[in-house]
């Protein structure tokens, strides 16, 4: 996520990043870049005021599909997960949202690869920003 946001800061800095937490969660155990705000309160309404969300949870993808917040599936599971279960377990789908609504509306990226889901996650945004009325 720290190289998505180096990224975007090189071609327009006046984006701002949140990371909502649920209210439940006191503290952190890594390091927040100083560009990304946290809010651990009024989690449904930051969720409402942020025009694009990236989302790792699939409780979180659902609350946003329910409330027609647009929004990117990011799953990043650890190496050994990622080949064992791809090659042992046939998933179509990964996002919770896509699986109760029974269709692809959520893009969905999943690699253990932080470098692949950066680049993925970067060029998506590029090319739906337009849609979602945002200028780049």
């Amino acid at each position: 996520m720290r190289k998505l946001i180096k990224e975007f800061y090189k071609f327009k800095n006046n984006i701002e990043f949140c990371l909502i937490l649920y209210d439940r969660v006191d503290s952190l155990k890594v390091q927040i870049p100083a560009q990304i705000k946290v809010i651990t309160q009024n989690r449904y309404q930051a969720m409402k005021d942020c025009d694009l969300l990236i989302i790792s949870s699939g409780t979180a993808s659902l609350e946003a599909r329910i409330m027609s917040i647009p929004q990117i599936f990011v799953h990043r599971p650890a190496v050994f997960d990622y080949y064992f279960f791809r090659r042992f377990i046939r998933i179509k789908e990964y996002n919770l949202a896509n699986l109760y609504f029974n269709n692809r509306d959520v893009p969905a990226y999943i690699s253990p690869d932080s470098n692949y889901l950066s680049e993925k996650l970067f060029n998506h945004i590029q090319d739906i920003l337009p849609s979602l009325g945002l200028k780049w």
